[in-house]
């Protein structure tokens, strides 16, 4: 049992899948954080932890921004983990699945003994401003809908 959540979350989600089946995998990853986590090294990694990860990293990288600009980076990200769907926009749907790739490279590289720490995904605030902006403005589209 222990081996098969460890592996839950290694399905590959590159561009040879459709975009339905991308969409699947990515918010069955989401899903899978949310109510189970992902094992590793004696820890078990929720989305919330993966997110402050992120966060975390971010901070670091807009340290020179303002209070402001990281409150807002931070509620943006968050906005779109926690509110994307299968039927979010492909580039939403990768940015997370960088995200979870990134973090999980990175909590892997504190553990090994490798000598180059994962490049952060190349996203600008106003990207993920956008891709928030995004999927607010999809899932009220989607309640007008029903």
């Amino acid at each position: 049992m222990q081996k098969e959540q460890e592996d839950i979350l290694e399905k590959k989600t590159d561009k040879s899948y459709s975009r339905s089946e991308f969409a699947d995998v990515v918010i069955n990853n989401i899903s899978i954080l949310q109510n189970i986590g992902k094992p590793y090294r004696k820890k078990i990694y929720m989305l919330k932890d993966v997110i402050t990860i992120y966060i975390d990293k971010m901070k670091v990288k807009y340290s020179n921004m303002g209070e402001k600009y990281i409150t807002d980076m931070i509620a943006n990200i968050n906005n779109i983990f926690y509110n994307a769907s299968r039927y979010s926009k492909y580039d939403i749907l990768e940015f997370i699945n960088l995200v979870i790739n990134y973090v999980f490279k990175l909590i892997s590289y504190k553990y090994t003994k490798l000598k180059i720490e994962p490049t952060l995904p190349d996203y600008t605030l106003p990207e993920i401003k956008d891709m928030s902006k995004e999927i607010t403005k999809d899932n009220a589209n989607s309640k007008n809908k029903q």
